[in-house]
């Protein structure tokens, strides 16, 4: 992927991609536009990841917003080389990550500042063919949620389904390909 286009009626969102000779991402720049009767703006967004010898696991993250505000994310590795820790230089908040023996990412977690434990913000489920087939999203500090289903054909995602914590279906997006 080179480049994505979101548009509303309000705000444009242009995001451009530049990768490694690995097929990592190195630089993604996200413009968005906004634009109504009464309001105009603008917001910038650059993420520059750096990488370890191997040039293949990242090992540093540089989050400039606005060409101005930037924030240094460091990411640790685990032993089966995997992002297990990113850490905000700025605010020192951490996120965890979880892998199964497939090295498939299975949860992230961090601590919010006001609680003691690790509150589980994303758990992934996968079928046979590798594909998500459920994300569970934690909101509001852990105390709600919502999860999402996926569905897929011929190893292309058809369809995916919100549905909120009481199991009520919130939205449904619908794939078509030519």
């Amino acid at each position: 992927m080179i480049s994505t286009n979101d548009s509303s009626e309000i705000s444009v969102t242009n995001t451009y991609y530049s990768y490694n000779e690995n097929n990592n991402p190195t630089k993604i720049l996200s413009e968005t536009h906004f634009a109504a009767d009464d309001y105009n703006d603008e917001n910038f967004e650059e993420h520059h990841y750096f990488y370890d010898a191997s040039n293949s696991l990242p090992v540093k993250l540089l989050l400039v917003k606005n060409k101005k505000d930037s924030t240094v994310i460091l990411f640790s590795a685990d032993e089966s080389k995997n992002v297990a820790i990113e850490k905000n230089t700025a605010t020192g908040e951490s996120y965890y990550y979880y892998y199964d023996t497939k090295s498939r990412l299975t949860d992230i977690a961090h601590k919010y500042q006001n609680q003691k434990k690790l509150t589980t913000d994303y758990i992934f489920q996968y079928n046979q063919a590798n594909q998500i087939t459920q994300m569970t999203v934690g909101e509001e500090e852990g105390a709600y949620f919502f999860v999402w289903k996926y569905t897929y054909e011929e190893n292309l995602r058809i369809n995916e389904r919100c549905f909120s914590k009481e199991r009520k279906l919130l939205g449904t997006i619908e794939y078509a390909y030519k």
